[in-house]
């Protein structure tokens, strides 16, 4: 019935109830036979596997049609690789040796051990007495005749061991047999030569068993070998023990976590590598020391002493001396192995407290207990160094205030506009008043004035409100807006900050003067963005700062290209620590080539160009922190299309850009020189963009380390007068970078130059 259940059948134009899929019931035994001479019990298992293949078929035969169609596909896809491994296994029984297919079908795959293993199968081929389907019927025939020249040997498995006791206990028991029933004198000799045959079966037997058990006893002192080497790593085998004290591992992958239980024992429990002496936790790593700490416990107490020079955090704090840990504390050594101290008893403790507070505050929603994962581990860490002022170089509250202050200034815009509108009103009031001394017009008069009060006062409390509304939304807004790209900022830096760690420890035993640190900045203050007007662009990045500290120059390096790096730098590191030398070959991992950074930036407002005036000034160009980094001397000018300066003197001359709105003008801009520009960087060049342009324009490279380039770059560019273009004249600013290139890092001196082991045998 469960079989029947099982089958997926469908109808076609061949048959009502034709199979959809091969069906497969499975059925096992097992068989548990006790010898009481030897005290063991073995177990005979056999499977029997009830197969209904699903019939070959043409789709014009059967009218098949979408999932039948492909459900016959199917079927007849499965049953050539069937056929193909029927043939390849008639062909081995032959004699020859070919290889069986089994893995190209799932069909074939579960059938494999009942196709060409230690089986017994058995084929039933159902035929059609129809000549209609004469094809079928021979194919079928041809299969089942491919399939009987399968030659298959059933022989029941049997442990080689237990089969030469089985048949020594037979031929004893067999000998005993002959040995007792035999009376005559004339078998003497031979009962003689019996009993001493089977004395040396039960030596054998004996030898045997005795051998049996020092296996026994070899294995099971392996396994214990085996598990303290386990223990050795924290792989705790079986349940874990309640009663001790443990450092659990905390790993990135969630999956990982856990996976690791170091024990506690009472007193000393020594951190280190596995090459220091007397280390009871061996971890590795480039900043773990020979000996890293000491964690001593006292009964359920557990203080962790730090070495010199050894790098732990507690709970994302740096400690230098004797700290007591507490349950669920994070402890990060070498700021790659990353643990959580847990008390058992005081776990169960904290639980029954919890459990007893939910049963006395039913009405109360509890808190959701923090999850304490790697990535926990790493923001703890990342606030202690931070000091919780990640979002430091964004201007998020900047954004806020200017958002406010266009809010009060249209509100104010508002509110002027209706109190001149009531006073423009009350006036004619006033002045008909005055013309007019009737009662009854006066009355009517005062009535239109009081409605007029009113409903000024009514309107100035809708705006009001409208106002107080559109603040808290902007206050919201910013707050998510700030909330989110902190978040974004923390995963960025979480992830660098061991990696950041373990790359400065190794400048540091490879001697190499370079070193990194996490650094979040305005992205336009790297050379890889580009100021976009009307376009956010406060919006912070994460990136890392390469200090070399003997050319005392800084680069920045993206976030994708610090990951790509480190991985060469551990390949690095692992040539040195296996060869005690190691050759950078053509490309240095912890170099890199000159490349252009941003200077500064230099912002002016392009109000003056809305009115057609030529602007002709020297900027400050300022660096992201504000710092004052040289002055920029340019010239700008709306002109006509044939470029020339609009004439003030003639009567049709325009007065403002909106005068030429669907016109084409020509805006000249002219970038002369700069100054002041810092001396650790050459060949300058300037960078600018307005709306209107496809692509940021660019002047050429400065010749030399000058800090006083001159480029004296002129450029006419044409543009189409529209609303969006004169927008950005009327209230916008012209953007301005100035980027630079590097100087080279200066050679070091030969006496300077660290000697590899071969150089320094051949300097003798």
């Amino acid at each position: 019935e469960q079989g029947t259940q099982a089958r997926t059948v469908a109808s076609t134009n061949m048959n009502a109830t034709s199979s959809r899929a091969h069906t497969i019931f499975t059925i096992t035994f097992k068989q548990t036979k006790v010898d009481s001479a030897l005290m063991k019990a073995t177990d005979k298992t056999s499977k029997i596997n009830l197969v209904d293949l699903a019939g070959s078929e043409r789709a014009a035969s059967t009218g098949a049609q979408g999932a039948r169609l492909k459900e016959g596909a199917a079927i007849n896809k499965s049953l050539s690789a069937l056929g193909n491994c029927i043939s390849a296994l008639a062909e081995n029984s032959g004699g020859k040796k070919k290889h069986v297919p089994y893995r190209d079908s799932v069909l074939t795959r579960l059938l494999q051990q009942s196709l060409g293993g230690n089986a017994k199968t058995i084929m039933i081929a159902a035929l059609s007495p129809a000549d209609i389907n004469y094809e079928e019927t021979l194919s079928t025939l041809r299969y089942a005749d491919r399939a009987k020249q399968i030659k298959n040997v059933a022989t029941v498995n049997e442990d080689p061991n237990e089969r030469l006791i089985r048949e020594l206990r037979e031929e004893i028991e067999r000998l005993r047999r002959q040995a007792t029933g035999e009376a005559d004198a004339e078998l003497a000799q031979e009962l003689s030569a019996y009993k001493e045959k089977v004395q040396a079966t039960e030596i054998m037997m004996e030898m045997m068993k005795k051998e049996w058990e020092e296996k026994l006893q070899a294995a099971a002192k392996a396994d214990v070998d085996r598990s303290s080497a386990l223990a050795e790593m924290g792989i705790v085998q079986g349940s874990v023990d309640k009663s001790v004290p443990q450092l659990v591992n905390i790993s990135e992958d969630p999956m990982r976590s856990g996976a690791l239980i170091y024990y506690l024992d009472e007193g000393s429990n020594i951190v280190g590598r596995p090459d220091g002496s007397d280390v009871h936790i061996k971890l590795s790593g480039v900043q773990m020391k020979p000996k890293h700490c000491d964690l001593v416990r006292n009964d359920r107490e557990v203080t962790i002493h730090p070495f010199e020079g050894a790098k732990i955090f507690v709970n994302g704090k740096v400690i230098s001396e004797a700290t007591v840990v507490q349950q669920s504390d994070r402890l990060i050594f070498a700021g790659t192995h990353i643990f959580r101290f847990n008390d058992p008893v005081e776990a169960e403790k904290r639980a029954k407290e919890r459990e007893q507070w939910l049963a006395d505050h039913p009405d109360e929603v509890p808190d959701l207990p923090m999850a304490m994962d790697w990535e926990f581990a790493q923001r703890e860490v990342m606030k202690a160094q931070f000091g919780g002022k990640l979002g430091e170089g964004s201007n998020d509250d900047a954004d806020v205030q200017a958002k406010l202050k266009e809010l009060e200034a249209k509100y104010k815009l508002d509110q002027e506009a209706r109190q001149k509108e009531w006073e423009e009103k009350m006036k004619q009031l006033n002045d008909q008043s005055s013309s007019d001394k009737e009662g009854e017009l006066q009355r009517r008069l005062e009535d239109q004035r009081r409605q007029l009060q009113e409903e000024f006062e009514r309107q100035q409390k809708e705006a009001e409100a409208r106002m107080a509304e559109e603040k808290r939304v902007a206050e919201l807004d910013a707050k998510r807006k700030a909330k989110a790209a902190e978040e974004s900022l923390q995963e960025h830096v979480a992830v660098l900050l061991p990696m950041i760690s373990e790359v400065n420890e190794i400048c540091t035993v490879m001697d190499k003067e370079f070193e990194f640190e996490v650094v979040i900045m305005p992205k336009v203050a790297f050379p890889w963005t580009t100021f976009v007007p009307g376009e956010e662009n406060n919006e912070s990045e994460v990136a890392v700062k390469c200090l070399d500290k003997y050319s005392n120059s800084t680069a920045f390096w993206p976030q994708e290209k610090f990951e790509d790096r480190f991985y060469l730098i551990r390949d690095a590191y692992a040539q040195f620590q296996n060869s005690g030398e190691w050759d950078s070959g053509d490309e240095d991992p912890f170099y890199d080539a000159p490349e252009d950074r941003v200077i500064g930036h230099c912002r002016i407002y392009a109000e003056t160009l809305f009115h057609l005036m030529e602007i002709d000034q020297t900027s400050k160009i300022l660096d992201f922190k504000g710092k004052q980094e040289g002055l920029l001397a340019v010239k700008m000018q709306i002109m006509d299309i044939e470029g020339k300066e609009f004439d003030d003197e003639e009567e049709d001359a325009p007065d403002s850009l909106e005068e030429l709105d669907g016109k084409d003008v020509k805006f000249s801009i002219q970038i002369n020189s700069a100054s002041g520009l810092p001396h650790t960087d050459q060949h300058f060049f300037v960078r600018f963009t307005i709306p209107a342009l496809q692509k940021p324009v660019q002047t050429p490279r400065s010749e030399g380390s000058t800090t006083k380039p001159e480029w004296n770059y002129t450029k006419l560019l044409p543009l189409r007068v529209d609303k969006d273009l004169i927008a950005f004249f009327k209230c916008g600013m012209i953007h301005f970078e100035v980027l630079g290139e590097p100087l080279p890092r200066p050679k070091m001196p030969v006496e300077n130059v660290r000697l590899t082991t071969s150089n320094y045998l051949w300097s003798f």
